[in-house]
């Protein structure tokens, strides 16, 4: 989850308040602010968001309001890219001139590019763009100046390298800041090594590192690099450990499609070839190879008139050989298909007999009720004649 740093005078829920509408002006969410002494930290979704918290609109309303972000290091690090193999020609340019070809040739970077650095007696160019969106796409894309193409394989974003540093005692790879044994009253200087006063009062310039005490922390650079080396070989263990096991998936899985796909091809062409060689002999080779060309599949040379009798006939035997391994490789299914058998015979038997035993014994039919005349029980009909 990305997570930014923003400076306030008095972090409290009034000024939460106001930097989640700050927020909402430019549809940035954060997921969660927590407030600290000096400032607030805001999680949010993805680096898109703290990229839009960046850009210049959004970062002058937030000033204006008393805010002050700070881009963390790993956010700086994604937003880097670095350039190998980069041509004498364009090296030949100033920084500036460099900055200003790549922003007008690459239409895609929409917030611009902050700086370029040209790394001595090295042929890498450093690009520091305003959004981790350009670093992507230059990674996939590539890079266009001066008339010339910076292929997509000599970009490579920069790896950052994370150092647990105290910024109380500012002891490097030791502990946190919550965990330190000094003081909160203690005064230390990391630009000049001092105990009279810290970084933001610094007037010195003899620069001097705590650890080290020296100009450039040679400290820092050995723990760098000991990370980098430690992740290289953590790659590199894991993809030698799963790199035979991947190569040989990815065989076995192409074998597999070629059977699937091309073995029932393959072998109806071949049967069909040798009975064409069998009515014409010597045209083995070509009716083959034409019927492989009708059905896209690759040529081949063979002899022109091979024995296709007998090749037919062994395959006919072999298939009558298997059938017959099959029946005598099962004896022991015979009888229990037999029993099965018998078993429903034996059913279908009682089954007839219970309807022949219902068919012979007839159920007694009811007696007819006599009809019932007028005459026997005094009725008489009268008509009477209308004229009409």
């Amino acid at each position: 989850m990305a997570r930014v740093r923003i400076k306030h005078p008095h972090p409290n829920n009034h000024s939460k308040l106001q930097l989640l509408r700050a927020f909402s002006e430019y549809l940035i969410y954060a997921t969660r602010i927590i407030l600290t002494p000096d400032s607030f930290i805001v999680l949010t979704r993805s680096d898109e968001d703290i990229d839009s918290i960046f850009e210049k609109e959004c970062n002058e309303t937030l000033h204006v309001a008393g805010f002050e972000p700070i881009l963390p290091p790993e956010m700086r690090a994604k937003r880097t890219v670095l350039v190998f193999n980069t041509d004498d020609y364009i090296l030949s340019h100033s920084e500036d001139e460099i900055k200003q070809k790549i922003i007008h040739k690459n239409t895609w970077i929409k917030q611009g590019i902050d700086c370029i650095f040209k790394i001595p007696s090295s042929k890498i160019l450093k690009i520091y763009f305003n959004s981790t969106n350009a670093a992507k796409l230059a990674t996939d894309k590539g890079l266009l100046a001066f008339h010339m193409s910076i292929p997509s394989y000599n970009v490579k974003v920069e790896e950052f390298i994370p150092i647990t540093t105290c910024m109380r005692c500012y002891a490097i790879e030791q502990h946190t800041t919550n965990k330190c044994t000094m003081p909160e009253t203690h005064t230390v200087c990391s630009e000049c090594a001092s105990d009279k006063h810290t970084w933001k009062t610094c007037t010195s310039n003899i620069k001097k590192r705590l650890n080290c005490l020296a100009n450039k922390c040679h400290l820092r650079k050995k723990i760098k690099e000991e990370k980098r080396k430690q992740n290289k070989n953590s790659s590199k263990t894991y993809s030698q450990a799963t790199q035979n096991n991947t190569n040989s998936n990815n065989t076995n899985t192409q074998n597999i499609n070629i059977e699937k796909d091309k073995a029932t091809k393959i072998l109806t062409r071949i049967l069909h070839s040798h009975i064409l060689n069998i009515a014409n002999p010597g045209s083995y080779n070509d009716e083959l190879n034409n019927l492989f060309k009708l059905n896209n599949l690759p040529s081949i040379n063979l002899p022109p008139n091979p024995p296709s009798k007998n090749i037919l006939s062994l395959t006919a035997e072999c298939k009558i050989n298997t059938k017959e391994v099959q029946v005598a490789n099962e004896p022991d299914e015979e009888p229990e298909e037999e029993l099965e058998i018998e078993e429903i015979e034996e059913e279908a038997e009682d089954s007839l007999h219970t309807i022949q035993a219902t068919e012979k014994v007839k159920p007694p039919q009811p007696t007819p009720t006599p009809k019932i005349q007028g005459k026997n029980i005094g009725l008489k009909l009268i008509t009477k004649r209308t004229a009409g």
